[in-house]
């Protein structure tokens, strides 16, 4: 069996299978039945006096160099739930004020016993440009490039809901050029068998071939017809270089709401990776609607963490 990656930064660091074992191991956390001798559980903590981890327990450190609600709290939330030990280091508080670069932060984190990092940088792909230490690594969202764990928690609510992927197509509408969580779920969803739809302004949509899983559509009327889930996404400001395009037409064109859907006589699925942008590419309507599955998805947000914290974890144990 191939080992667990030590590094996840991308959706490509994971095999299918390696997919699959995160989705089973979330869903035994989730029903409360998770195997005996889990090792941060209190059924078992049998890899705690592994060489690597210096202390009884495994020590994660949060270190996020943007803003975060969703998913610095559930990583945060994930990792006490595994009985492990937990610190966030906050960027704005710590030497790189003083000029220290981020490799020697790593470095120091290292050597302060943190076995496993999780970061949230504007720098795209950090393994390429920084040489991190002997600790294990969760890319928890860098620049417009991925933030893997949000797809895989949206896929695993997908099938959550009684869908199968393989026969799931999935409309990603709006800015999605400039969305990690769209380029992740370009990644996850034709691994497992799906299909993308991708829908928005020009300037806003990834060129070039994408791949035969995934199709660009003018329209949105055309996403909802053929799209069994619909995954708005926001406007992501922060990372555009240029002033933002017209919001008005975006509102016109590109805005979801159970009013159209109800027009067009469809049902999907709803999914948002948060914070929602009521009245521009989402309706406060549609949060109210029971088709919004955003809410759930939070909530797997923290099985679907702890399960790769431990699978991540146990290999990082036992190498």
């Amino acid at each position: 069996m191939k080992p667990f990656p030590l590094i996840l930064e991308s959706i490509k660091d994971l095999s299918t299978g390696q997919v699959q074992d995160v989705f089973k191991l979330a869903k035994s956390f989730k029903d409360g039945s998770e195997p005996e001798g889990t090792p941060f559980s209190s059924k078992g903590n049998e890899l705690t006096d592994k060489p690597h981890f210096k202390s009884k327990t495994p020590l994660i450190a949060t270190f996020f160099q943007e803003p975060s609600t969703r998913t610095k709290n559930s990583f945060a939330i994930a990792a006490k739930r595994l009985k492990t030990d937990y610190v966030d280091l906050a960027p704005q508080f710590s030497s790189l004020k003083k000029g220290e670069d981020l490799e020697q932060t790593f470095i120091t984190l290292k050597y302060q016993g943190v076995n496993l990092l999780i970061c949230r940088s504007p720098l795209e792909k950090i393994s390429s440009k920084v040489k991190l230490p002997n600790v294990a690594y969760i890319n928890g969202g860098d620049g417009k490039n991925e933030h893997p764990t949000q797809a895989l928690l949206d896929a695993f609510s997908i099938i959550e809901n009684g869908l199968d992927l393989s026969e799931t197509t999935i409309a990603l509408i709006g800015d999605v050029l400039h969305s990690r969580v769209a380029h992740s779920l370009m990644k996850l969803i034709p691994k497992l068998g799906g299909k993308i739809l991708i829908c928005g302004p020009s300037d806003w949509l990834p060129k070039g071939d994408l791949g035969p899983s995934i199709e660009s559509v003018s329209t949105l009327e055309e996403a909802i017809l053929r799209a069994d889930v619909l995954y708005p996404l926001r406007i992501q400001k922060e990372r555009h270089q240029n002033a933002v395009q017209n919001e008005d037409y975006f509102i016109k064109h590109f805005k979801v709401s159970l009013k159209k859907l109800k027009e067009m006589n469809k049902k999907p699925l709803v999914f948002h990776a948060g914070p929602f942008n009521i009245g521009v590419e989402i309706d406060q309507d549609l949060l109210d609607s029971p088709l919004f599955q955003a809410y759930n998805q939070i909530e797997n947000s923290i099985y679907i963490r702890m399960s790769i914290i431990q699978l991540m974890l146990q290999e990082f144990g036992q190498s």
